[in-house]
């Protein structure tokens, strides 16, 4: 009550400072740290009861293997646990469905408190100008499946400029419900996840980091060991201390350039590849002129790539291609309407056969796998 009639005192939420009053009496910070930002701020405290957490270290290293795209990740999140600064680097999380994606959003819920962290975000919240509930005083913010439950382009374009534009500058514009606008400071991380489909993001935007989860956490070896997935999940949440302790002393933070811009990984075109349905996989590796993930990925991709040296491929030879990886009846509308979403141009030979031109395609020295098949030496040539 006190507080409420002080009409000039302004509450704020900085995990930075102690509980209390603020600048002069003129503020009054409400935020409480919980017991493992504690630990990570001054591990010592909690260093005789330590445990090492092996169920989180196991559940991470199965969940995230590749060990660059685990390691960094880690050091951003250590990063923004131990500055609470400005993080525009966007971590876009896509794997396979039950692979543990929830999980890790659960661990940072209970390491940073929930009410600073928005899990599982809907599209339709995330899209609205009533932002207030999802971004003010968030330090995480999670979008999951946001390309997903788009139901159309605009939406999509609608979602990527607001990921740009709220990723991309430490203040923004804050509505609630019955409120006026007014200007606020970001301290939201955005961590994006997707099992497939993930929305579309500008080659050269170098603010977000992909990271595969191509392993279920279902089969990982822990679980394999136990007779209770969901047992092994209440250990995890259980070592939420000892994970802080572990984040303190075993990850190292970032550098600043680091921290703000994603470093380029090899695997980012792999990782959005794999998550894409059969034909979205054909028409994207085109369209990237990722003709290696595709030849790669095909039983057999010489059909499609006969017409290399013209710099085209034909409808038909999509459809043959598709029949021997993908399940669907009538195939050839839902490629028509993939190949034009990326771009391309439905066009007709003299033939009345359809095709499109995919640029650089002449130039790539095609391969086949069958090339690369032992040649018996004693076997005898056969005339017809």
């Amino acid at each position: 009550e006190a507080i409420s009639d002080m009409t000039n005192l302004q509450t704020v939420a900085e995990p930075r400072e102690d509980f209390g009053y603020l600048d002069e009496d003129r503020q009054f910070n409400l935020f409480k740290p919980t017991e493992a930002l504690k630990i990570i701020a001054n591990p010592h405290i909690y260093e005789g009861l330590y445990k090492q957490p092996t169920e989180f270290i196991s559940y991470i290293e199965h969940f995230i293997p590749d060990e660059q795209q685990r390691t960094y990740f880690l050091s951003l999140l250590r990063t923004k646990l131990t500055t609470f600064g400005y993080s525009p680097v966007v971590p876009y999380i896509i794997g396979v469905p039950g692979s543990g994606k929830g999980l890790i959003m659960t661990i940072l819920s209970l390491i940073m408190g929930a009410d600073y962290v928005a899990e599982d975000v809907p599209a339709h919240e995330f899209l609205s100008k009533f932002n207030k509930a999802i971004l003010e005083d968030k330090y995480f913010v999670n979008l999951n499946e946001l390309a997903e439950t788009l139901t159309n382009k605009s939406e999509r374009l609608q979602a990527q400029g607001l990921l740009k534009l709220y990723s991309g500058s430490e203040k923004f514009q804050c509505q609630g419900k019955g409120t006026n606008t007014y200007t606020a400071p970001m301290k939201a991380m955005f961590i994006l996840t997707a099992n497939h489909n993930p929305l579309p993001i500008e080659d050269n935007d170098r603010r977000v980091y992909y990271i595969g989860t191509p392993n279920t956490f279902q089969s990982s070896p822990q679980c394999q060991a136990s007779k209770s997935v969901s047992s092994v999940i209440s250990t995890i949440k259980s070592q939420t201390l000892d994970i802080a302790y572990w984040l303190a002393t075993d990850i190292e933070n970032l550098e600043s350039n680091d921290y703000t811009t994603a470093p380029h990984h090899r695997g980012r075109n792999k990782i959005i590849f794999d998550s894409l349905t059969i034909i979205e996989k054909m028409a994207w590796a085109l369209h990237k002129k990722e003709f290696r993930l595709l030849v790669d990925y095909l039983p057999d991709a010489d059909p499609i790539f006969t017409h290399v040296k013209q710099g085209r491929i034909y409808l038909r030879d999509m459809v043959d291609v598709y029949g021997d990886v993908g399940h669907l009846d009538n195939p050839e509308i839902a490629i028509k309407q993939i190949m034009k979403r990326q771009g391309f141009i439905q066009r007709q030979s003299t033939g009345n056969d359809i095709f499109y031109i995919i640029p650089d395609l002449e130039s790539y020295n095609y391969k086949s796998p069958l090339d690369d098949m032992p040649v018996d030496p004693n076997a005898e040539d056969i005339r017809i």
